[in-house]
């Protein structure tokens, strides 16, 4: 939604439509068991801030895309989240230990290279065709609980799954049918 009102971006009813079935999708994964603890009303509060604050930093990453390169952009993203850390450093930081330290830097790491993913992707793609690959983040962590923590998912988690494939593959479809016809229309334009 954002992308249509701030950048502008025409975004058609397919584009809506999977972004409707991936949030589908999500919703099934998290499914009926996903009732709320007492006191838990201030989590889901941060979990909504979060997603809102994500959306308008993509928003914020589709426009400097088109004049910063997308390594510099990552590397202030990570600049400043290490900064804005800082700050938490009075409310009770303690020291790593040598496994813990490892396992941040893998955690940096990875965030690092994700960020620098996610830039390079703004810079060629529009906003709402990738907004529903972003989904795609819950899919990668029920494969890393399985793995990592062998958390094996139930039903309702490859259901869901399967929907937010969907989604993503019916925007690849949809665009591989806009490339299609626009091929065509230059291939008839140069005859």
């Amino acid at each position: 939604m954002l992308a249509a009102v701030f950048l502008r971006e025409r975004v058609h009813v397919y584009r809506w439509s999977a972004v409707v079935i991936g949030f589908i999708g999500v919703l099934v994964i998290v499914g009926p068991e996903a009732r709320m603890a007492s006191g838990a009303t201030i989590g889901v509060m941060f979990a909504l801030a979060s997603a809102a604050l994500a959306a308008v930093a993509m928003i914020f990453l589709r426009r400097m895309s088109a004049h910063e390169h997308s390594t510099a952009i990552a590397f202030y993203f990570m600049l400043t989240a290490a900064v804005v850390s800082l700050f938490t450093l009075p409310l009770g930081w303690n020291v790593p230990t040598g496994r813990e330290g490892w396992i941040l830097l893998g955690c940096g790491l990875s965030g690092g290279v994700g960020q620098l993913f996610l830039s390079f992707s703004y810079r060629y793609g529009e906003a709402s065709l990738l907004a529903p690959f972003d989904y795609t983040a819950m899919i990668w962590a029920v494969a890393l609980g399985y793995f990592v923590f062998g958390e094996l998912p139930m039903a309702n988690v490859w259901i869901g799954a399967a929907i937010v494939i969907a989604a993503g593959l019916l925007i690849l479809w949809r665009e591989h049918r806009l490339k299609l016809a626009r091929d065509r229309a230059v291939s008839s334009a140069a005859l």
